[in-house]
């Protein structure tokens, strides 16, 4: 042994041991997709380093976490390389999540104002319908009056028509039903 290396004496150990055999297995494929990184970083420098070449998505989270556990460090490029793409990952998520906010914000600002036209509406509509029920009440009490003065006039003798004061009651009465418009039909 020397140097952190150990020297087989027999070609025969690597058979008759299994972890060994694995081990080398697992430093190989280590080996090749170093290998694969480091060239994939060694172009994207090439290209001009810019972040839109980076990996992402999947692609990035298997490549981090393989060089986590591997044996074989890669190069400071490679490091850069991956780096850049956590970077463009972090800012795509960040970017969408901004999204997701912006567009939550303006379904309740939508949902507030909706609510508040339709409230702005509704007491509109209210106050058209006390409008309509304070001049129907006053049209009604106006034929209700005419009607009663038709009716003493027509009792007095003073050329009042007493069929014309009862279409007059009567109209008061189809406009609004009042006691005061009943009691003043069965005179």
């Amino acid at each position: 042994r020397t140097g952190g290396l150990i020297e087989l004496a027999s070609g025969a150990l690597i058979q008759r041991w299994p972890e060994l055999v694995q081990w080398l297995g697992e430093r190989r494929s280590d080996t090749a997709f170093v290998a694969e990184v480091n060239a994939a970083a060694a172009s994207w420098q090439n290209e001009g380093g810019a972040t839109s070449g980076t990996w992402q998505g999947e692609a990035l989270r298997a490549s981090e976490h393989r060089l986590a556990r591997s044996l074989v460090a890669p190069s400071e490029v490679a490091k850069q390389f991956i780096s850049a793409g956590r970077s463009r990952e972090t800012r795509r998520m960040v970017l969408r999540r901004g999204a997701v906010v912006v567009a939550w914000l303006l379904l309740a600002v939508t949902t507030a104002a909706a609510i508040r036209f339709g409230k702005m509406a509704f007491d509109d509509k209210r106050a058209a319908e006390t409008v309509r029920d304070r001049v129907t009440h006053e049209k009604a009490d106006a034929q209700l009056e005419d009607a009663r003065a038709a009716l003493q006039r027509s009792r007095a003798g003073d050329g009042g028509d007493l069929l014309e004061a009862r279409a007059q009651i009567r109209a008061a009465l189809e406009v609004e039903d009042s006691p005061l418009a009943r009691a003043a039909w069965s005179e």
